[in-house]
């Protein structure tokens, strides 16, 4: 679970909002949605789908605006969520694209199976009129 940390320089002007223990947070996020949803799951999870651990937003206080410690809270925050989502979308992205790859991939297998269970069938097929004297 992620942590919101604020850290305000009232004479600065400035608000800096830090969102950490964020690691973990599209694998968890993966891992549950999957798990609900009955989902294939890859055993192999590889360290880019990982995020960094945290993602920090500042808000600056222009000299002309009048300071409000609550709105600089709420503008860190969203810049630094916007921080996250980039990452965590990023990692969805590549996810789906390996996951793309991986089922491309077994569809391949798939289908050279088949064709091979086809040809085989066909060769039987013929030994097997061969036997009986059937011409082609």
């Amino acid at each position: 679970m992620s942590k919101v940390h604020y850290i305000v320089k009232k004479d600065e002007r400035v608000v800096v909002c830090v969102i950490s223990d964020t690691e973990d947070y599209f694998m968890d996020y993966m891992v549950r949605h999957m798990y609900e949803n009955n989902h294939l799951i890859t055993g192999r999870w590889h360290d880019k789908y990982f995020l960094k651990n945290s993602y920090s937003g500042v808000a600056r206080c222009a000299p002309d605006d009048e300071w409000n410690e609550e709105i600089g809270r709420k503008i860190a925050f969203n810049k630094a969520k916007e921080k996250l989502n980039n990452a965590f979308f990023k990692r969805a992205k590549a996810y789906v694209n390996a996951a793309d790859s991986e089922f491309n991939q077994l569809i391949g297998i798939i289908n050279n199976y088949g064709a091979r269970l086809a040809s085989d069938a066909d060769k039987r097929g013929k030994e097997i009129d061969g036997l009986l004297g059937k011409k082609e």
